[in-house]
């Protein structure tokens, strides 16, 4: 099991320990299809306990969450998602339609309801690739590996994961999940493991990167019992996770202050992809460089190619006239 599928686990055990007793049953049943039937990723998993959890919790009377369920009605289904998405983010609003339309789902199954009560859950409407991805500039990536010396075992660290993002574009993930077997030195590759339904991804390994990360290894790496290439220096040093990436990239960037930008790892992910189309390469090229299995992935950096969309303005002005 991965680093990020053991995080998964992790987080799924929390969301169901902090869960009422009263209705940790029922959510334990759907975590069990969630996982076996719908075979969705511990992670997932995870969310989706999160919002069914607070669905139970809204709805659930004194005579326990069977009860409950086998009374409900489309209007109260759709009552509660009203009153739940008043004020709430888009993506949050879309998670928990989907965790409703699952969860009845799973109650359809077990006889309880029937099997057009999810139906009931209103649509979220948006407009698909409505948004723009934001990237980090080339200017900041240069400022704040400037800024980042290699004075400490941290900063040699923060400063290798940092390479590995300008350079490649990872995700978080697969960061975390980068082991001692995925660098081939001789080869002089790297090798990205899957990631959200994508596929691994190979690179040649740049004499920087490589370099970074081999004076992370021999000289402030502290010996460990697993073969991940980044670890946490504190008393017991486990694998660095993806929070934690989430945090030193923001912490490293507001040293070199560099404010009022996109501060995620994913900004160089994007930065990546803008360098890329750039420089015309074919759109096959960054999918498989960014770990897509599907081009539809990659079709939302086809808004940050401004020269093609120029001069596609500029052709549909021609035969306009």
């Amino acid at each position: 099991m991965s680093w990020t599928q053991e995080r998964g686990r992790r987080k799924v055990c929390r969301v169901l320990e902090r869960t009422k007793p009263m209705h940790r049953g029922f959510l334990e049943d759907f975590e069990e299809w969630l996982r076996e039937v719908r075979l969705l990723a511990p992670v997932s998993v995870a969310q989706r306990l999160r919002f069914a959890r607070d669905f139970v919790e809204a709805v659930t009377g004194d005579d326990g969450v069977e009860a409950t369920v086998r009374q409900l009605s489309p209007a109260q289904v759709e009552l509660f998602f009203v009153e739940y998405s008043a004020g709430r983010a888009l993506n949050t609003r879309r998670a928990m339609a989907a965790t409703l339309r699952l969860l009845l789902g799973f109650s359809a199954l077990q006889g309880w309801v029937g099997v057009d009560l999810a139906e009931s859950v209103p649509s979220v409407f948006s407009y698909r690739l409505s948004g723009i991805p934001a990237g980090i500039s080339d200017v900041a990536i240069d400022r704040v590996l400037d800024v980042l010396k290699p004075s400490s075992a941290t900063r040699c660290r923060d400063r290798a994961v940092l390479l590995l993002l300008a350079t490649y574009g990872p995700r978080t993930g697969q960061i975390s999940d980068l082991r001692l077997a995925n660098l081939a030195w001789r080869e002089r590759q790297i090798t990205f493991c899957a990631q959200k339904r994508g596929v691994p991804v190979r690179h040649v390994l740049t004499p920087t990167v490589a370099e970074a990360i081999a004076v992370y290894l021999r000289e402030h790496r502290p010996e460990v019992d697993h073969d991940h290439v980044f670890v946490r220096h504190r008393e017991q040093p486990t694998p660095l996770s993806p929070a934690a990436i989430r945090g030193l990239v923001k912490n490293r960037l507001r040293e070199a202050a560099i404010d009022g930008g996109p501060c995620a790892p994913r900004a160089f992910r994007y930065a990546l992809a803008t360098r890329l189309l750039n420089a015309r390469q074919p759109y096959k090229l960054i999918a498989d460089s960014l770990g897509h299995q599907s081009s539809r992935a990659t079709a939302v950096y086809a808004k940050m190619d401004r020269p093609y969309l120029e001069e596609a303005a500029a052709e549909w002005q021609e035969l306009d006239r």
